[in-house]
């Protein structure tokens, strides 16, 4: 099985291309403290575009798959900053799970794997349910309104 791998994007122009992937925002609770702004990899492909001649392009595609188990650990990993955030963590609000099960209205059959938006006092995030129509929200105690609009049915 391989080895999950992370990227950042940086582009010329675009600048941080990978910004706001793998935080809490975008995966939820299943994020790493020290790969915000980067995308999880398993598998590489992409291509390379060689010019052959006056306005003419041949592509050079490349397909890696590999255990990335070998990779060597990036420096980075031993960042102190990342080392003392991971012994003192911020402090975070405390979060109570919610669970939902999201049914058709006709036929009552779970709605499984359907993205949903769930709006929780006022802040909307767009989530998918489970394999058996299961929506999992995590939210503070004191959360005043939960709305859930499912998308595409």
């Amino acid at each position: 099985m391989p080895t999950p791998a992370f990227m950042t994007l940086q582009g010329e122009r675009q600048g941080l291309i990978s910004a706001g992937a793998f935080t809490e925002a975008s995966v939820g609770n299943v994020y790493q403290l020290g790969r915000e702004d980067q995308i999880m990899i398993q598998a590489l492909s992409h291509g390379i575009f060689v010019p052959k001649g006056a306005g003419a392009w041949r592509m050079v595609a490349i397909r890696a798959e590999a255990d990335f188990g070998d990779w060597p650990i990036p420096v980075r990993i031993f960042d102190q900053k990342i080392i003392e955030l991971m012994k003192n963590p911020p402090v975070q609000a405390s979060r109570s799970p919610r669970i939902f099960r999201l049914v058709d209205s006709v036929t009552a059959e779970p709605l499984a794997q359907q993205h949903y938006i769930a709006t929780v006092d006022g802040q909307a995030a767009q989530r998918k349910t489970d394999g058996e129509g299961i929506a999992h929200l995590f939210a503070p105690a004191e959360v005043r309104q939960i709305s859930m609009e499912v998308i595409g049915v």
